[in-house]
């Protein structure tokens, strides 16, 4: 089963991402740190990874460490950010995550975005 990695704190957007995710046979995995995201990644090589962007800087450098990797630097990789925080939107696309939206526009475009990724049935 493929997996998808999320670095999350907000219940809201843990309830969102599983509603996307639902019946596509992805197995998600919740993380609220830094350290916990990088201990599962390795753990994990997931299929798509998902960032909350409004965490500090710690979405940021998760990206700069995964493009050090060859093994996790072509893993999709989707960010999203408070309309408010576009300076952690632009960095974040200067680190190299694939697909940037902003919170709203995130709930709605989830479900096709995680399809693209999902394994067959």
């Amino acid at each position: 089963m493929a997996s998808v990695l999320c670095l999350v704190r907000d219940l809201m957007d843990r309830v969102k991402i599983e509603g996307a995710a639902s019946g596509l046979n992805f197995d998600l995995t919740f993380v609220s740190s830094m350290e916990k995201f990088l201990e599962k990644i390795s753990e994990l090589v997931p299929s798509v990874i998902i960032l909350d962007l409004d965490l500090n800087q710690h979405s940021i450098s998760i990206l700069d460490s995964l493009k050090g990797s060859k093994k996790l630097v072509n893993i999709p990789k989707v960010g999203f950010y408070q309309h408010s925080n576009t300076e952690n939107a632009n960095m974040a696309k200067d680190s190299g995550c694939d697909i940037i939206l902003r919170r709203s526009v995130f709930s709605e475009r989830l479900p096709g975005i995680l399809k693209q990724y999902a394994p067959p049935a």
